[in-house]
């Protein structure tokens, strides 16, 4: 798998429970106390949107002062979380990643990234080895996608004036596409033998208490937007899930996530 790009049409988010949605549903789901700040559906409107993406829904009784809850318990088929991602061999040139063809060792692209003026005077690049060591270095690349017709399911509901129901569709296909990239990010550390703590807690999850550490574009780490055109280039996600960039470099659809994947255990 380092060698080549590999997709995933459909997995499982639910398990995950890298997510603050999916986590409050699996408390609920096993009657556990459930956060204050966690989210709730109460409403028709919640609960259209919850069918309409596909969802078996059940309502739970009281939990405390909660009222009613309700827990998403597995996707259906005709929406689904899908992923593309790859292994690319790298080294870094002061501030630049380098991107190396696996097989020739050839340059076939470079990032170039900006280093923290004070602190630490960190830079993503310092998180492979550089070009004048010997040994081989890898970064991972992915982008993952919640749908399809997302943003046409939620028109709907708009035209028929049931705004919530249409804000409701859009916030949930957002955290599912969050949720798919922590779980992605999983399984690439996984892959790199990188097992998280048995122990592991879900707030060490939000808080990305684990080895290694993912980075979007247009974020402190890496602010340059137009830098997502090279990951494109490098994954092709408009043709293998139907993920494609604007003309601002913005995801389309929305409820997508793209990231460089580090495993440096200093990385931060």
């Amino acid at each position: 798998e380092a060698k080549g790009i590999t997709v995933i049409n459909k997995f499982d988010t639910i398990n995950t429970c890298g997510n603050k949605l999916f986590t409050t549903l699996k408390l609920i789901e096993n009657n556990l106390p459930v956060p204050k700040t966690s989210i709730t559906f109460t409403t028709k409107s919640s609960l259209n949107a919850l069918k309409e993406l596909g969802y078996p829904v059940i309502n739970k009784p009281l939990i405390g002062s909660w009222g009613r809850m309700v827990t998403i318990l597995k996707d259906k088929q005709t929406i689904q979380p899908k992923v593309v991602y790859k292994f690319f061999n790298s080294k870094s040139d002061n501030n630049d990643l380098i991107i190396y063809d696996s097989n020739t060792k050839n340059e076939i692209s470079r990032f170039i990234f900006g280093r923290q003026t004070d602190k630490d005077m960190l830079c993503l690049s310092d998180y492979v080895h550089p070009v004048s060591s010997v040994k081989d270095d890898y970064v991972c690349m992915f982008v993952c996608t919640y749908g399809p017709n997302i943003r046409e399911l939620a028109e709907k509901y708009q035209q028929k004036g049931e705004f919530l129901t249409s804000h409701i569709i859009q916030s949930l296909a957002l955290e599912t596409a969050e949720a798919s990239a922590e779980y992605i990010h999983k399984k690439i550390r996984e892959m790199w033998g990188l097992n998280d703590s048995f122990d592991i807690t879900n707030q060490d999850i939000f808080k990305a208490k684990y080895i290694g550490k993912r980075y979007s574009f247009g974020y402190p780490a890496c602010p340059r937007l137009e830098d997502q055109k090279i990951l494109w280039d490098l994954l092709n996600p408009d043709k293998h899930i139907n993920v494609e960039l604007t003309e601002e470099y913005m995801m389309d659809p929305e409820g997508s996530v793209s990231a460089i994947v580090f495993h440096h255990p200093e990385a931060k």
